[in-house]
């Protein structure tokens, strides 16, 4: 009997397989954890004017605010994407969820902008700790062929939390004030950590990567493959889960290093529009004449789009290419851009470009990710990701200081929007760049699958 027992090929396992009800429930608990980013990322925006007012200072200087807990966000994406590769996915969101929770409630008992801004940033650190580690894992139990799909899936979650956090806010905020909003943001993560705990496994291929217990990880992927017969197998085995010796260097060899840097500047030009327009759009447009509920009416649609943008992602870049498609987005995000700094005096005008801005910025986010997701191997994905997004958030670190600095010396609504037009333009460079170099680069095994997608846009 023990003759008969054999090793299967994981990648080719999950690669032949239909995408299962467990793997759906999987990115599915991935995607809620991207969901309380969005929700903590839009509420503060919207809550800013409230929050100032709270605690007498002008709404411009809570610019260092919303940076601190950007900061935070990069420092826990950068650190803790090292710490997933190393010890796994799995408690590394889980304690990330956690962490996060507990400084989301305690940032209500802030009586002082210094106070409020150092539990911010705490709050950021366990926010950046959990995202990349959320969609690296998801990545980890997808397809390859779905596997850009599934990265804007759960990356969805990002304007959905967006959206929830809008309408909430805009309910509780004139009855409760803006802590009871925070009370609510700090309790879900709570609430999907135990959830997290019980329900979500670690990454097989991970598992594989740092030679775990064998029984491990067939007991994962006999849920993954539908109650599959472990017993005439012997050990499962990955040619895409190989062990690496320090993650961050590994971003920088194989022919990774132009990539990984044009990479970064991609992902700071859209994240820092992305940011500038969520902490800072109600209140410019506010501060243009508009009333509150109109502002927040036009932040909300952008969040809007983001989620159809986000969500509709996978398909287009199927069906359009991989290639054009974020390039596209971009060069259209400048655009609409330009067009807002002519023509920002007409709600109806305002709402319907604010949309589709969302989707073409958040939808390019999804894009930026499947592409980074795909680009490195098992081994450092959760870093190469981590790294991509804490990189990036530099951009959205900088936007809300160029929000505040701005407004503080009385910029116009238009000559705000032109200086927008520059990030974006940036990033569809960059990204134009790498899809260049990549195509005409020989394909290695690492990149095999992206250069393929590459070429067949």
């Amino acid at each position: 009997m023990e003759a008969e027992r054999r090793v299967v090929d994981i990648d080719a396992a999950i690669d032949n397989k239909p995408l299962g009800a467990y793997q759906f429930a999987i990115i599915c608990l991935c995607a809620a954890t991207v969901v309380l980013d969005g929700f903590d990322n839009q509420t503060i925006g919207i809550l800013a004017p409230s929050i100032a007012k709270d605690l007498h200072v002008n709404v411009a200087h809570l610019g260092v605010v919303f940076s601190a807990g950007l900061f935070g966000w990069m420092i826990g994406a950068l650190s803790m994407g090292q710490i997933a590769d190393r010890f796994g996915r799995r408690w590394a969101v889980i304690i990330s969820a956690i962490f996060f929770s507990l400084f989301t409630l305690l940032t209500t008992t802030a009586t002082t902008p210094g106070n409020f801004m150092v539990l911010w940033f705490m709050t950021g650190l366990g926010l950046g700790g959990a995202v990349p580690n959320a969609l690296a894992l998801a990545i980890e139990f997808a397809p390859r062929r779905l596997e850009a799909k599934v990265a804007c899936w759960v990356m969805t979650g990002m304007p959905t939390g967006a959206i929830l956090g809008g309408i909430l806010s805009t309910f509780m905020l004139p009855v409760a004030g803006w802590r009871p909003v925070l009370y609510f943001g700090g309790a879900l993560p709570l609430l999907l950590s135990l959830c997290l705990i019980v329900w979500l496994p670690e990454s097989p291929r991970f598992l594989i990567a740092v030679r775990a217990d064998a029984e491990r990880v067939k007991r994962i992927m006999q849920r993954v493959l539908g109650g599959l017969d472990i017993d005439g197998i012997s050990h499962f085995a990955s040619a895409r889960a190989a062990a690496r010796g320090v993650p961050v260097r590994e971003l920088f060899t194989e022919g990774r290093a132009i990539g990984t840097v044009l990479f970064w500047v991609a992902f700071f030009g859209n994240l820092l529009i992305l940011y500038f327009v969520l902490n800072w759009f109600p209140a410019m447009l506010h501060e243009s004449g508009m009333t509150v509920s109109t502002a927040v009416i036009a932040t909300t649609l952008f969040s809007v789009g983001g989620a159809v943008g986000v969500a509709s992602e996978g398909y287009l870049m199927d069906t359009i290419g991989r290639r054009g498609l974020p390039i596209a987005q971009l060069v259209l995000s400048a655009l609409l851009i330009g067009m807002l700094a002519r023509h920002h005096t007409l709600p109806w005008f305002v709402w319907i470009i604010t949309a589709v801005l969302g989707m073409a910025v958040q939808g390019a986010q999804g894009a930026l990710n499947a592409l980074a997701a795909a680009y490195y191997p098992t081994s450092v994905r959760s870093t190469g990701i981590g790294w991509a997004l804490g990189m990036g958030r530099t951009g959205a670190i900088i936007g809300p200081l160029l929000g505040a600095l701005m407004l503080s010396r009385h910029w116009s609504l238009r000559e705000i929007f032109m200086a927008g037009m520059i990030p974006s333009t940036m990033a569809a460079v960059a990204l134009a760049i790498f899809a260049l170099r990549l195509r005409r680069a020989a394909p290695t095994p690492t990149r095999a699958s992206l250069v393929a997608d590459i070429e067949s846009a």
